[in-house]
């Protein structure tokens, strides 16, 4: 395996490709045409495979990158939004240079999705319309699924969503709430193990 700080290094060079294209992730909106829109995939595709190179270094520090985490979730949201308008274009049966490209979904997937991310999206459920709350909610389920380090959790995640987060008033509370929750359940199970 290459040493860590040479995918850093080749990291670093996609994601300067990607600024030129697109400096901010606010330039993806502005972009004047689908050309554009295809130079922006290809080159965020790029730094997705890059990125799930580099998180499975133990070495791995967002620190050490010249992009912060929620400016690379910030991308990706872009790089969905694209995802999304190419398939209404290809259901309205419009023909559009993005139904040529293969978003690579599954990169997405890989990404390490942490607690800390999932609480996050916990928050945003709290403030979302009960419109949007159930797609978020499934969003959030399909995250846990997908993570395998997560997916043994999944369980817990959900009883919490659907006791715990109801009662919570305050959202800046929810990961003291989290935190506790999860800590009982863990003297629940160690105490049902000692008891088996």
């Amino acid at each position: 395996m290459p040493p860590y700080e040479a995918i850093a290094e080749k990291f670093d060079e996609v994601l300067k490709s990607l600024r030129e294209i697109a400096p901010t992730y606010t330039s993806v909106d502005d972009f004047a045409n689908e050309e554009k829109d295809a130079q922006f995939v290809q080159a965020f595709r790029k730094l997705m495979r890059s990125m799930n190179v580099l998180q499975s270094y133990a070495d791995f520090d967002w620190e050490d990158l010249g992009i912060s985490e929620q400016e690379y979730e910030d991308y990706k949201s872009k790089y969905l939004d694209l995802y999304d308008r190419s398939k209404q274009d290809s259901a309205k049966q419009t023909t559009s240079i993005l139904d040529d490209i293969d978003f690579e979904l599954e990169l997405i997937h890989r990404d390490v999705i942490n607690v800390a991310y999932i609480l996050k999206l916990l928050a945003q459920l709290k403030e979302a319309k009960t419109t949007d709350a159930k797609a978020q909610k499934k969003a959030i389920m399909d995250l846990l699924g997908g993570d395998i380090e997560l997916r043994s959790k999944r369980e817990l995640i959900e009883k919490f969503i659907e006791e715990n987060l109801p009662l919570i008033n305050d959202i800046d509370a929810i990961e003291d709430e989290f935190e506790k929750y999860w800590h009982d359940e863990k003297v629940l199970a160690l105490g049902k193990l000692c008891d088996d």
